[in-house]
């Protein structure tokens, strides 16, 4: 038997955001699970596992800082950890997360961003314009994300010293759109392990992730804490899936860390429940593959 997940942990991004809207109906899920071409359904007398503790991979002598690290195993985490000014779902729309309105020039030059009064970091303290502007002064001096200020000229203090004024070398319809950007507190933009204003943080123990109290929708997390294990070597990380001790693996399948690059003879061929988190009545599966 083997085992991978081909995740787009998007979905757990927006699981943790709060965002879109409530329709008052009941959720009501569809199909069985992912089935590759070919193969055949569930059988019709499979059983919906009940909640488990969500336990994900983590390497511990990578930095947790999202400018400073392009691994995407470590990456999977920051959905859970920080948050942008606006996020993005898997259609391209944009919602507001730490901006509470913003205005655009006539000619789509200049943008001029607000804060959330209500936004704090893990710690308590409240997100400012200066936490923001360092972030992206950081931001755009990383690796990482230095392509989304392709056309930016400056990011300032508005005029008005309320927001930040981002000013463009060309119009651009759609700007919020590249500012998922995750917004660090101004003194801990360089460290390994700074501060976000997402649900989760950091635990003193350093291998878990714990529920931040102080977070806008900490009553609907499905979850208090998120367990991490660090499995650096391809074959036990597979392993670890196989045997339930870790619920995600990431893969690229196009890239040179392709996992089936490095263990030959492994193949995809359907998709089955492993574990399920639910959240406000809606239920993610995450998967397992079986021969």
């Amino acid at each position: 038997k083997i085992t991978a997940l081909l995740l787009a942990f998007s979905l757990i991004a927006c699981l943790f955001a709060g965002c879109g809207k409530d329709s008052g109906e009941a959720y009501v899920p569809t199909g069985n699970a992912l089935v590759m071409e070919g193969q055949d359904d569930l059988p019709t007398d499979y059983t919906e596992p009940a909640e488990q503790d969500l336990v994900l991979v983590y390497y511990p002598d990578q930095p947790l800082n999202p400018y400073q690290t392009a691994d995407f195993t470590n990456r999977v985490l920051f959905s859970l950890m920080y948050q942008g000014l606006f996020t993005t779902d898997s259609e391209y729309n944009t919602e507001p997360m730490l901006c509470s309105s913003y205005t655009v020039s006539e000619n789509m030059r200049s943008y001029t961003f607000y804060i959330d009064s209500s936004a704090t970091f893990s710690d308590g303290t409240r997100v400012s314009v200066s936490d923001v502007l360092a972030s992206y002064t950081a931001a755009w001096e990383s690796q990482v994300y230095n392509g989304r200020f392709a056309h930016v000229l400056e990011v300032v203090l508005s005029e008005d010293g309320r927001g930040i004024t981002m000013n463009l070398d060309s119009a651009m319809e759609n700007l919020p759109i590249l500012l998922d950007v995750p917004i660090l507190k101004a003194e801990e933009v360089a460290a390994a392990q700074p501060l976000g204003t997402g649900p989760y943080m950091l635990g003193e123990s350093g291998d878990e992730l714990v529920a931040y109290e102080g977070y806008r929708h900490y009553d609907s997390l499905p979850v208090d804490t998120v367990y991490l294990k660090d499995y650096t070597d391809t074959a036990a990380k597979i392993s670890a899936f196989e045997a339930s001790l870790i619920d995600v693996v990431t893969n690229d399948p196009t890239g040179m860390f392709n996992l089936y690059r490095q263990i030959e003879g492994r193949e995809l061929v359907v998709i089955r429940h492993l574990k399920v988190i639910r959240h406000e009545g809606v239920v993610f599966k995450l998967g397992q593959v079986d021969d």
